[in-house]
């Protein structure tokens, strides 16, 4: 089975993985991609800024990713940074890919 491209798959995580943590898309989204301790985390930020929120409503502000550079660190494993756009902010994302049962699977993220 050909693996899909890490640095595409790489930039679409990072991009689901900002947009839950903002309330912008449901955090169980990213359930079937990631570790279940990356997605308390990302829950927990989510809750985070719920609160910062205080009620007001969330604005949909694009969230693009710009680039990526990810490169083999072991058989099967991927490590990519990713630059990801939300509105007038850059960010950085770090994700750690594992090809398990012919998928990948984020097991590492984070991003300020």
């Amino acid at each position: 089975m050909v693996r899909p491209d890490p640095d595409k798959w790489a930039m679409a995580l990072a991009v689901c993985a900002i947009q839950a943590s903002e309330g912008l898309r449901p955090v169980g989204q990213l359930q079937r991609w990631v570790t279940a301790q990356i997605l308390d985390a990302v829950e927990q930020r989510a809750r985070t800024a719920e609160r910062l929120r205080r009620g007001r409503a969330v604005t949909n502000t694009s969230v693009f990713a710009r680039s990526a550079r990810a490169f083999e660190a072991a058989p099967g494993v991927v490590e990519a940074a990713v630059v990801v756009v939300q509105g007038q902010r850059t960010r950085a994302v770090s994700v750690r890919l594992e090809w398990r049962h012919k998928r990948w699977l984020a097991t590492h993220l984070m991003f300020l």
